[in-house]
């Protein structure tokens, strides 16, 4: 009998020690997430932004002359503070020599942040247009991070060579007979490599948990159109190698970026299909020696970069070729910058912004759910 009452003694306490677990689970406490309680990680403190980056030569960079700021201020008045924190920009822009490097910190988007700080690139339009979805409505953040490097050549270099390099991948580079001298083969390819891990790691330690990398606008070509117009062995060859330049560019520099987002935060983050934006030239580039000869130049140079988004993957074009730089003067009988024109190679002022809201509209539709 005492045997008895000890047991039911016992059981007894055994449920007064288990009625505290027991209500606490009908409150609706859960367990600790997967990955442990010290992953610091869930949805809802989770920092999130979208790259966009901007690589090619000077009309990536920002060669285009401020010439009327109000008049961007008054379509965008946030470029004049540059205080938006939605769309924040980094890079490294460079005119046509190497002492005219210059370094952004990461800030957010304004005017000047160009080749100088009284130049512009396509970053100008580009955070116009894309604030119509990185605003305080959505709490959705963007990041454009640009390496840029005037008069430079996608590949091949021994006739108009960059004492900076050229943009030659390391998959191309290894069975390009054409291109010689190492000291510049593919050195601003490494220098973009370069650049982005660098700000992707600043991202992080500015605390962010989740960085997506999103798409790649590719503004060059120019300073490779001269093949067009030295003969029909030098035309042969470069209809040949900028193709296969071209699409060892787009596989390496996705594989490079898969690296980096994989060593940053376990994932590839996007950057194993990063979509490829490609900016045609501008029919009209110097356009100094007549119609005839820009047609002979140009517009096959621009059929092929046309081309270039049918034959790679996740690649698209943005037509600039529309938007010219010069003009033929029928009275001179002489081709002139556009009226509100930089020079002979580089866009206005309102056509450079044009251009950069292009690119961001075409961002948002290929990258985004944004509904217009």
């Amino acid at each position: 009998m005492r045997n008895w009452k000890r047991r039911l003694l016992a059981m007894l306490l055994a449920m007064l020690m288990i009625l505290p677990l027991l209500v606490a689970c009908d409150e609706g406490e859960d367990p600790p997430p997967e990955g442990g309680p010290d992953d610091g990680k869930t949805e809802s403190t989770e920092k999130e932004i979208d790259i966009y980056f901007i690589a090619g030569q000077s009309n990536a960079a920002g060669s285009t002359v401020i010439k009327n700021a109000d008049e961007i201020y008054a379509d965008y008045p946030e470029l004049k503070t540059g205080t938006n924190p939605y769309i924040l920009y980094a890079g490294n822009s460079a005119g046509n020599s190497p002492n005219n490097t210059v370094t952004y910190d990461w800030g957010s988007v304004k005017l000047g942040l160009g080749a100088s700080s009284t130049k512009m690139g396509p970053e100008v339009g580009m955070a116009k247009e894309l604030s119509k979805y990185y605003n305080a409505e959505t709490g959705k953040v963007a990041g454009i991070i640009k390496y840029a490097h005037g008069g430079t050549g996608l590949a091949n270099t021994e006739a108009n060579g960059n004492r900076d390099g050229n943009w030659s991948p390391p998959s191309y580079s290894e069975h390009d007979p054409d291109d010689p001298d190492l000291a510049y083969k593919g050195f601003l390819y490494r220098g973009f490599v370069e650049e982005a891990e660098k700000r992707l790691y600043e991202l992080k330690e500015m605390g962010y948990t989740k960085i997506n990398i999103k798409g790649l606008y590719w503004m060059q070509g120019c300073n490779d159109t001269w093949r067009y117009t030295t003969g029909e062995s030098t035309s042969s060859k470069s209809s040949r190698w900028y193709p296969a330049a071209f699409a060892c560019l787009v596989t390496d520099w996705r594989n490079d970026l898969k690296e980096i987002m994989r060593d940053l935060q376990g994932n590839y983050g996007g950057a194993q299909d990063m979509p490829f934006f490609i900016g045609t030239i501008s029919r009209t580039y110097r356009l100094d020696t007549g119609v005839a000869a820009t047609e002979a130049r140009n517009l096959p140079f621009i059929a092929m970069q046309k081309k270039l988004a049918e034959d790679n993957a996740n690649c698209y074009i943005i037509d600039n070729s529309v938007y010219d730089v010069m003009v033929w003067d029928e009275a001179k009988n002489e081709a002139v910058v556009v009226p509100g024109g930089t020079d002979s190679a580089h866009w206005g002022q309102a056509d450079c912004y044009q251009i950069g809201k292009n690119v961001g509209a075409k961002l948002l539709d290929v990258c985004t759910d944004y509904q217009a």
